[in-house]
């Protein structure tokens, strides 16, 4: 009778310790809630990713790559707004898409801006290019060919932007300096990158020669 008695008691401390514990829990996250400190964005309207052909015909080697314009609800013409380009570069494995978070942030929170920002992403198919530095290379070639393409869809409009504000996440970065350090590119036309979460300093294995190369000159400008 006394073991009983005592496997009882046991019993019943436990079911107390393990109930006030989930009571102590649950009030944990009722009552104990963090202040939410982060400025909210929200969309309006439905998110459109308009493709947008190349004047020039891309290399083979950068088929798979495309120029996108981000718009919310339907897509105007640059040449109908006095706009500055944003071009958005995803990193290895990245998704184009992901410049909607930006641009429906910016779009909130600056809608009746006089000069409103106007969003570009490139599809670089989701490329691994965390394992290839040629696949960085690919890339770069294919963001010169976009950067103008951009430029020229705002000639004839009133304060046409010469350059291109470039936002780079992860890889997508280098491949903006990638692009800078070449001497056959015009500077001029991309004065800012914003870079992301970039590896803009040498890391302990290079992923070839030439983009060895091309950090040291990333790191020099």
């Amino acid at each position: 009778m006394t073991r009983f008695c005592g496997w009882l008691t046991l019993r019943v401390f436990l079911s107390t310790v393990v109930v006030s514990f989930l009571f102590l829990t649950v009030m944990e996250f009722v009552w104990n809630v963090e202040e939410n400190r982060c400025i909210m964005s929200y969309m309006t309207m439905q998110p459109i990713m308009k493709s947008l052909p190349l004047d020039a015909s891309p290399k083979p080697s950068l088929a798979s790559y495309h120029l996108q314009q981000y718009c919310s609800g339907y897509c105007r013409p640059v040449s109908q707004k006095n706009g500055f380009p944003v071009l958005f570069l995803p990193g290895t494995r990245g998704s184009s898409k992901m410049v909607r978070s930006i641009a429906s942030a910016q779009e909130y929170f600056d809608f009746d801006t006089e000069r409103p920002f106007d969003f570009f992403s490139i599809d670089y198919n989701e490329d691994t290019t965390a394992l290839s530095g040629e696949l960085l290379q690919y890339q770069s070639e294919f963001l010169k060919l976009a950067v103008d393409h951009i430029l020229a869809q705002y000639l004839g409009t009133v304060n046409a932007p010469r350059s291109v504000l470039v936002v780079g996440h992860s890889l997508g970065a280098l491949a903006a300096f990638y692009l800078l350090s070449d001497p056959t590119f015009d500077q001029h036309k991309i004065t800012t990158v914003i870079s992301l979460a970039a590896p803009i300093f040498p890391s302990s294995k290079l992923l070839g020669a030439s983009v060895g190369k091309k950090r040291t000159c990333q790191n020099e400008l």
